[in-house]
């Protein structure tokens, strides 16, 4: 039986979702790590001895917190597109539904984000309040005023951890992998 340029558009399509799917599965176990990264950085105490070094402070402080604030996004972006591929490989057929079972126990978060920070990022929609709040944990230090908090309501840990049980999965089945079982 000879191939159909449809037949080898399909098989193609699935090999790109699938390696679309494993980039952004291995992408959220990064970006948890750099999260981190940025969150240490707005708890790391104060060791200024002078006005000078309290200035100079207080500016990383605040980069830390613009670059904790894009982390956040970035994540939320990453989970977004997880769960994007998630459902086009699962039309095609190629991973197993059972594979996702973990996953779809976040979808609703997910989703939930994206949507406020669409809301957010395009002026704040009808309550602003949700997205921009007082940091609880004296995470900015006394004088800030605000922060963006928005993996507040996902347990980023707990997703990061199912997105690499996940990738451990996807290797396992994949092709071109020297692990395949396939």
């Amino acid at each position: 039986m000879t191939e159909t340029p449809e037949d080898t558009s399909r098989e193609s399509e699935g090999w790109l979702v699938f390696e679309l799917l494993l980039a952004w599965t291995e992408a959220i176990v990064r970006q948890r790590t750099r999260l981190e990264l940025a969150r240490s950085r707005l708890t790391r105490p104060s060791r200024a001895r002078s006005a000078e070094e309290l200035r100079i402070e207080g500016h990383e402080k605040r980069f830390a917190s613009r670059s904790y604030d894009t982390e956040c996004h970035l994540f939320v972006d990453a989970a977004w597109q997880l769960f994007e591929h998630s459902k086009r490989i699962r039309t095609l057929g190629i991973v197993s539904n059972d594979a996702f079972r973990e996953l779809d126990n976040f979808e609703r978060d997910v989703t939930g984000l994206k949507d406020g920070a669409i809301e957010y990022l395009t002026g704040g929609g009808h309550h602003p309040d949700s997205w921009i709040r007082q940091a609880e944990d004296g995470l900015l230090g006394p004088r800030a005023a605000a922060h963006t908090e928005l993996v507040g309501a996902l347990d980023y840990v707990a997703f990061a951890e199912t997105a690499e049980r996940l990738s451990r999965k996807l290797y396992e089945i994949d092709p071109n992998s020297p692990e395949s079982t396939a």
